[in-house]
């Protein structure tokens, strides 16, 4: 793979995805399509070359807007489809592969926007020492109780020893 050629098509990918980007993004998500065509652009098992540099802009910028629920927004398959020219079988098998690659999902920080990664509802649970999840909120409140208790029980043993 001549890296000239790949540079180039590294180059053609990235401004088809800011243009893309103006009309319907945030530069933080810009940036983090960016972030995964970067990431592609140093797979060696993948010759970025080999395929189309629209098909592979709308691959990475579906595969941002699963992860970050960007369809409820309005960005649809159809939309992307419509404005890269290609077809949404192509794009969304290649996102597939590129969601599977890079671990790219809702709950990966790497690839989800700040607003998704603060309205994530595990944000809000913890496990405790036996498994169990609960809610934060009342795990802080149970482990004070239980501090309380277990020192008002070594107390009172105290006094019935002495």
């Amino acid at each position: 793979m001549d890296a000239e050629k790949k540079n180039t098509k590294i180059n053609e990918v990235r401004n088809f995805i800011s243009d893309f980007a103006k009309e319907n993004l945030t530069k933080e998500e810009e940036g983090i399509c960016i972030r995964i065509l970067e990431k592609l652009s140093r797979k060696k098992k993948i010759d970025i070359t080999r395929t189309k540099s629209d098909i592979w802009a709308a691959s990475v910028i579906w595969a941002f807007c699963r992860a970050n629920f960007k369809s409820e927004e309005g960005i649809t398959m159809d939309l992307v489809s419509s404005f890269f020219d290609v077809k949404k079988s192509t794009f969304g098998n290649k996102a597939g592969e590129l969601c599977k690659m890079f671990k790219i999902d809702f709950f990966n920080p790497e690839y989800t926007s700040q607003k998704i990664q603060e309205s994530n509802p595990l944000n809000d649970v913890v496990m405790t020492n036996e498994g169990f999840i609960v809610p934060k909120d009342m795990f802080s409140q149970s482990s004070t109780d239980n501090k309380k208790t277990t020192k008002k029980n070594k107390d009172e043993n105290q006094k019935l020893l002495f």
